[in-house]
């Protein structure tokens, strides 16, 4: 969650007497608090962030609560239930073989047939020319008319900015 707690929409609350932080984002009455708190009183900052909230009339909720967060977040009267799970691949493991990944498998023969090629970029792009930095800023329009807003809260936001440090998967079309 991260990537998710550092973005400029997310607001810190970190008492002066205790060592941790709540993050989370602001949205009318809601304080929508995103993973478990952090630090060594995590829990405490965490109480004392619902605290606060009582008195300026805020709903506390936490999206994406760790296994034993649920625990601590049942013990203080809140409700957990599940909206999805995160996809985790094995990675050394995964394999196209098999029936049950046939359908994947033509997708992926069907488009080197038709000269699209991948990149892992672990470390980033590094710095962009200016024609890589327009296209992809054209594909990331030409994506958000058809699906819609960006959903930067929970997915983050498309930035070229951050494409120069972070990981990146390419496929290209020739």
């Amino acid at each position: 969650l991260l990537p998710f707690q550092l973005t400029s929409d997310k607001l810190q609350f970190s008492p002066p007497d205790l060592e941790g932080s709540v993050v989370f984002g602001a949205s009318g009455r809601m304080a929508v608090v995103v993973g478990d708190p952090i630090g060594p009183d995590g829990w405490r900052v965490f109480e004392a962030f619902l605290r606060e909230c009582a008195r300026r009339d805020q709903v506390a909720v936490l999206y994406q609560a760790s296994a034993s967060g649920r625990v601590v977040l049942e013990e203080l009267g809140f409700r957990t239930f599940q909206i999805g799970r995160e996809a985790i691949v094995d990675l050394p493991t995964f394999s196209l073989a098999g029936p049950r990944r046939a359908n994947l498998r033509h997708t992926v023969s069907r488009a080197r047939r038709s000269g699209v090629t991948t990149s892992w970029h672990p470390a980033g792009l590094g710095p962009l020319d200016g024609d890589l930095s327009r296209e992809l800023v054209a594909i990331d329009e030409a994506w958000r008319t058809t699906t819609g807003p960006e959903l930067g809260f929970t997915i983050s936001q498309f930035d070229v900015a951050e494409l120069e440090r972070m990981p990146v998967a390419m496929a290209c079309d020739t």
